[in-house]
This record gives C-alpha cells, structure tokens and sequence, in this order.
C-alpha cells in the first residue's frame, strides 16, 4: 500500500498477508463483490506471526493449518473501530487490484 497513514483504500479481501503495512483507515469489500464498499475499521497494527502464533489465532483468521499458508513470511493486520455501513457505496475496481485499492 502506498500513501500516508490517513490513504483511504479498499481491502478486498480479509486475510493473512506476505507483507506488513501501513497504519490508517481501510474500506472493506466483499471478495468478488466488486464494486461496492460494506464497511470500514481502522487498521492499528501489522506482527508477523510464527507457525505456533499463527494456529493459536486461527479463530481470529479462519485458516486451520500454517501448512496451507505459502508465505515466506505471514503478518496479521490487526483491526479495530470496525463497523459495518447501512448502505454499501459504489467505489471503481480496477483491474488488477487484488489486495488494496485507491478509492479517491
């Protein structure tokens, strides 16, 4: 992700990630629901976890077993302030966006 702390992007995916990040404010979309954003939370904090870490926080990241992940290095992106919108707003997917996208 490139910008300042304050970059309004879209997460389009919730997940573990190969790589650390920028605090701020994230929007979330659903995965292959391009298109609309539902929500938004402020992203605090990035740690990299190791195989023991990462299987004691599976409920938190809902993948079972570190052996499915194929990072070389896994990082949970720690969220709060995480609300839902009443109504979902219209945001341009570009192509090739996967994780982050700019949305202004």
């Amino acid at each position: 992700m490139r910008g300042t702390s304050d970059s309004s992007v879209a997460l389009s995916e919730p997940q573990v990630s190969a790589s650390n990040c920028e605090r701020g404010w994230v929007f979330c979309a659903q995965s292959k629901a391009i298109g609309h954003l539902l929500g938004r939370a402020r992203l605090v904090d990035c740690c990299e976890l190791s195989a023991d870490e990462f299987e004691a926080h599976a409920h938190w990241h809902c993948v079972a077993k570190w052996s499915s992940v194929t990072y070389k290095k896994v990082f949970a992106w720690v969220l709060e302030q995480a609300e839902r919108f009443d109504n979902p707003f219209a945001y341009v997917h570009r192509p090739g966006a996967v994780v982050w996208v700019n949305v202004w």
